[in-house]
């Protein structure tokens, strides 16, 4: 063999490697960067739906059933009279777990500066506030309501944030995967009515359901501080055995929330 014809092979052998590599290369697929799961944690396990949620131990466990009372969701400020139709609809929620940033937190601090000319401004930041609420629909109260789709009730469900009267959608509503269990998600701002006033703060939310071995469950992340909001959704679940994967795995920033992997 000639030794124009011996450089043609090798210049093939090292092509067609070549060109595989970058074939692998520009066809791979191109993922957001993935936030990472909260440190200091606390856990709650389920024995009964066979699920662990674990998120972080800055928010305290307290009784769920604070949540909802008289037919309204007290973390979402529905009220069954000025909002029946949300009322319905919430109306079989049957709270799990609420945990919440401590009351002792609650509340907001001033600053005060004054101009050259004499004017004194004041600045008013509420202390950042948390809540998280699990809750599983009742199948039974479902079936009354006489909607026994449960995709449609689980759409609804995550959507009731963004439903909720001055409030705004941050992201479109849509399903997406948690390990392999599928997830609908919607999520909001505005000024949510809390125990009867509006809040002069913005209010950041968001509604995430899955059907889970026909348990309807529901999840709902509220803050008054948009970097919290993106903390607390990066709690964990453990559906059966499945490894600990995080809940809403993008970030959450400036009043925008990526769009769901």
């Amino acid at each position: 063999m000639g030794k124009s014809a011996r450089l043609t092979r090798m210049v093939r052998c090292l092509a067609l490697p070549l060109l595989a590599l970058l074939f692998v290369q520009n066809t791979a697929p191109s993922t957001p960067a993935q936030a990472p799961a909260p440190s200091d944690t606390t856990t709650f396990t389920s024995e009964a739906l066979n699920l662990r949620f674990t998120y972080p131990s800055t928010l305290h466990e307290t009784d769920p059933a604070q949540a909802i009372a008289d037919g309204h969701l007290n973390v979402l400020g529905i009220s069954a009279d000025s909002d029946p139709a949300l009322s319905r609809a919430t109306a079989c929620l049957h709270p799990l777990l609420l945990a919440k940033t401590p009351e002792a937190q609650a509340g907001a601090t001033s600053t005060s500066e004054t101009s050259p000319d004499g004017v004194t401004h004041v600045q008013i930041t509420p202390i950042t506030s948390a809540t998280i609420l699990l809750a599983e629909l009742d199948l039974h109260c479902v079936a009354e309501q006489g909607n026994p789709d449960a995709n449609d009730i689980l759409t609804r469900m995550a959507e009731v944030v963004e439903k909720t009267p001055r409030m705004s959608r941050i992201i479109e509503p849509t399903w997406y995967k948690v390990d392999r269990q599928r997830v609908h998600i919607a999520a909001a701002q505005g000024h949510l009515k809390l125990e009867g006033e509006t809040s002069p703060f913005t209010i950041f939310t968001m509604g995430l359901s899955t059907n889970w071995n026909n348990h309807l469950l529901v999840w709902y992340f509220t803050s008054n501080n948009i970097n919290m909001l993106d903390t607390i959704t990066k709690s964990t679940v453990a559906f059966g055995r499945q490894s600990p994967a995080v809940l809403y795995p993008l970030h959450v920033r400036n009043g925008n929330a990526q769009a769901a992997p």
